[in-house]
């Protein structure tokens, strides 16, 4: 859903366009809708305690996960090279790492 409130000044402002029980109304039918539609999702716990992350948090989790995941190719690339018995400077003549 892709809306963008801005009041008079053209100043974001969800305020002006929603209310608590306009979004949880959203919340509420947005899933039924998306299922109807063949999406595979469910509404989110209401009224959880459930803590959602800061974006600092975000980043630090997502540099993480991406950290790892670079981490596993490097390591699934050195052992595709020996078994290959494939030089680091082959491997470059090759473009299979940058050098």
């Amino acid at each position: 859903m892709g809306i963008v409130p801005f009041n008079d000044e053209y100043k974001l402002s969800a305020k002006r366009v929603f209310n608590r029980a306009a979004l949880q109304n959203v919340q509420d039918q947005l899933p039924v809708y998306l299922r109807q539609h063949g999406f595979d999702v469910e509404r989110g716990i209401q009224e959880s305690q459930h803590k959602s992350l800061t974006v600092p948090e975000y980043k630090a989790m997502r540099e993480d996960l991406n950290l790892d995941v670079v981490g596993n190719h490097f390591e699934r690339l050195a052992e595709i090279m020996e078994y290959l018995h494939i030089t680091d400077e082959e491997a470059r003549q090759y473009h299979l790492i940058r050098g």
